[in-house]
């Protein structure tokens, strides 16, 4: 698959795509990883090339292993490829959280299976293919320097007893080595590098901001020297080092960094250039991330971060997801309801469900769905995945801008899920906790080390996070928010600043509720324009409309529906004078109340015809029909509600026709109420 040399790749993603964390992953046991793999090699990755799969459906990253031993299956051959999900083609990008990413020159232990994808011809190679087994935790990663190994759930110190013995115990063979490899903690002799101090201490990932670090033998320029930082996605296992763009200056006593996406809280390290390293005494703070797609620049081959940000994606303000009918009508649906509005009223960004939807794949196909997966489509372990596809145009001939474009989101259809709202226990993982965090990082916030926060890079069964941080999740979102709908990239339309954050949670828009005496029944009728985890529509009848409502009936609602819905209700015992309540109830138990209306149903009611003429000049005329005497106010009003004209006019059986003298009027629209305090009516008049 792989055609080109090592770092020849003109574009490819590090930084925040390299999800090897505890973000919505169930523990698998070594033992269980070793059973589920069809091939254990060590190895080292040596490149990686990203495509399209054949159906133009996601992208996936090839990346070839350089095999050092083979620990379990039939492989043969020195090099081989393993196949990851996301990647940038071009100016198109995804990431997918969480999945596992490779970075060249990384080493480790890799659990694997057979390759699944259709790759297309032109990306073909002659070397065997596979996949992570486990996902994120198809992975051990070595750390080269320290002599340990971690992956999102364990740290390893010794290889031997803890990774090699173990799998050659479950599968009775002895590792074949292929190329000799050591993996042993580096010491540099002489070493006199010393980290003493670095500002500020508090500081936000993957935002440009500057870190100075201070101290001694760093050595005159960087050379080969590099700096670390405690790694978000693992909690501080292992360090992420900072692109060499992203070192602004380097001198023997002083190192100013930007801090990169994926940094989290913990302690810092300087590798200096001659291969010593110092970590600091105390920790840096990392309040917040972002993600970046980083890419290599286009003047000089170096890799560059870039800030991605949203759009008017749905022409309403932001982004409307879609779900996949039977995510519609499930115990899901609630709960990402509920998360939704979270994160809306923490950051404003928009981000609401606008329909159902027939589309029940994983794909680039404009559809922003909600769904659970489909088999084991899955990978052994993982609780959901949230996907970001993006789009890019160049700002000028050294720089690309970097937008969101479409967002998927699946959940494990096979997971204990609590759908709450009631809290989380034993073994169950909180289904809420779970979309707000995987929301999170469709709002572009990458992992952080916070146990109080969303976006914590783990999240424990048993246990509930509901509620956003204000100095990590809600800032790092509105910092998202700001660049979103101030400063337009590529052309596309801002992100809304005008967001009704409250509307996600209503079971019901009520589009009208009208009702009319039909012989001897009552017809209520009422459509809804969308409903979300409606239970039933409720009617309810009162004599005065301030108190003693009683209810009369019920007709099942529509659960979760984004299309206009009419409904009735007969009323076959109604009052002469009565008022109507509809209520809608949700499957958790609340309720919203809709407005009152009236029905006067005596037989000798007042009929009021459409004035005439209209647009009108100087008197008006309405036909009206009464069985009785009655006395009619009226009141003529401007448009704002200024009143113009009042007066009162005497009806009986033998009028047929009222006439009301209007007096001289400028051009323009008048509102015209008549009431005899049991009837009301209103008209529209035009004046030329």
């Amino acid at each position: 698959m792989l055609k080109t040399p090592l770092l020849t790749l003109s574009l490819f993603i590090l930084s925040s795509f390299h999800l090897k964390s505890q973000c919505l992953l169930v523990k698998l046991p070594l033992e269980q990883r070793i059973e589920n793999a069809t091939a254990i090699v060590e190895g080292r990755v040596v490149a990686k090339q990203s495509f399209w799969d054949e159906q133009q459906h996601n992208i996936f990253t090839a990346n070839q292993v350089e095999v050092y031993k083979v620990l379990a299956g039939e492989v043969m051959t020195d090099h081989i490829e393993v196949l990851t999900r996301g990647g940038i083609v071009g100016l198109e990008a995804q990431i997918d959280h969480p999945s596992l990413q490779l970075e060249p020159y990384e080493t480790g232990l890799f659990f694997l299976k057979d390759n699944q994808e259709k790759i297309p011809s032109a990306n073909r190679s002659n070397l065997p293919v596979y996949q992570p087994s486990a996902g994120p935790q198809g992975f051990v990663k070595y750390n080269l320097t320290d002599g340990t190994a971690s992956d999102p759930f364990m740290k390893y110190k010794d290889l031997t007893s803890e990774l090699y013995r173990p799998v050659e115990d479950q599968t009775g063979h002895a590792y074949r080595t292929i190329k000799d490899f050591h993996l042993q903690a580096q010491t540099v002799a002489g070493s006199r590098s010393t980290l003493t101090s670095f500002n500020p201490t508090t500081v936000t990932g993957g935002t440009d901001a500057l870190l100075t670090i201070n101290g001694s033998g760093f050595g005159a320029s960087q050379g080969n020297g590099q700096v670390h930082f405690s790694n978000a996605d693992d909690g501080g296992a292992s360090f992420i080092a900072a692109l060499n763009s992203e070192i602004i200056s380097w001198t023997d006593a002083e190192i100013q960094v930007q801090v990169p996406s994926r940094a989290g809280t913990g302690i810092i390290r300087v590798v200096d250039n001659g291969g010593g390293n110092h970590e600091s005494a105390t920790s840096l703070t990392v309040t917040y991330s972002h993600i970046n797609l980083i890419s290599d620049a286009i003047s000089n081959g170096n890799h560059v971060s870039y800030n991605t940000q949203h759009r008017d994606d749905d022409g309403k303000g932001g982004y409307s997801f879609q779900y996949f009918t039977e995510f519609a009508n499930s115990s899901g649906a609630p709960p990402f309801m509920r998360a939704l509005e979270t994160w809306c009223s923490g950051t404003n960004i928009h981000l609401t469900v606008w329909n159902n939807t027939s589309v029940d794949v994983h794909a680039n196909d404009g559809v922003n769905v909600v769904r659970f997966d489909n088999g084991s489509e899955l990978s052994s372990g993982t609780l959901a995945i949230g996907t970001s596809r993006f789009s890019g145009c160049f700002n000028g001939p050294n720089d690309l801008d970097w937008y969101v474009n479409e967002v998927d989101m699946v959940f494990n259809d096979d997971i204990d899920w609590n759908f709450g709202p009631g809290p989380t226990g034993g073994a169950s993982y909180d289904f809420e906790s779970a979309a707000l965090h995987e929301l999170g990082h469709i709002h572009q916030l990458a992992h952080i080390v916070n146990p109080n926060a969303v976006m914590h890079f783990g999240l424990a069964n048993g246990n509930d996070q509901r509620i956003l941080d204000a100095a990590s999740d809600q800032a790092g979102g509105q910092h998202v928010y700001n660049r979103s709908t101030t400063s337009a990239v590529c052309s596309q339309p801002l992100m809304s600043t005008s967001v009704n954050c409250a509307a996600l949670l209503l079971p019901a828009e009520l589009l009208d509720f009208y009702g009319y005496a039909d012989g001897k029944n009552n017809m209520l009728h009422w459509e809804t324009a969308s409903e979300i985890n409606v239970r039933e529509h409720v009617v309810e009848r009162s004599e005065n409309g301030v108190n003693g409502f009683e209810r009369i009936g019920a007709v099942p609602g529509s659960t979760n529906s984004f299309s206009n819905i009419q409904y009735q209700l007969t009323d076959s015992a109604p009052l002469p004078f009565g008022y109507y309540r509809l209520t809608t109830h949700d499957m958790d138990g609340q309720f919203e109340r809709h407005k009152i209306i009236s029905i006067f149903r005596r037989d000798d009611q007042l009929k009021i015809g459409s004035p005439s003429p209209n647009p009108v000049s100087d008197n008006i005329f309405l036909p009206v029909s009464t069985p009785r005497e009655v006395i009619i106010e009226y009141q003529l009003t401007s448009q704002i509600g200024q009143i113009l004209q009042t007066g009162t006019l005497k009806i009986d059986q033998n009028i047929h026709q009222a006439e009301i003298e209007i007096q001289p009027l400028p051009k323009g629209i008048y509102l015209l109420n008549l009431w005899t305090g049991q009837e009301d009516f209103a008209f529209k008049l035009f004046k030329k």
